[in-house]
């Protein structure tokens, strides 16, 4: 984890990925149609790695249940 934000009442949290051997391809991926050009401005996305995306915290939870 390299970044948190909470934005409308959202929380999303930036992962790096240094390996890249799978991207993020659920809600609010780098592609996603829930990544308006507003909210990628808020995320700062251009500033993002390569290696690093960014998710909703309910889903980091429930995907990494240990760190």
């Amino acid at each position: 984890m390299s970044n948190a934000r909470e934005i409308h009442g959202k929380n999303f949290i930036c992962i790096h990925n240094p390996s890249c051997l799978q991207e993020w391809n659920e809600a609010y991926n780098r592609f996603s149609k829930l990544i308006t050009p507003e909210l990628k401005e808020e995320l700062e996305y251009t500033k993002c790695q390569n290696e690093s995306f960014w998710m909703l915290d309910d889903d980091f939870f429930q995907l990494f249940q240990q760190i």
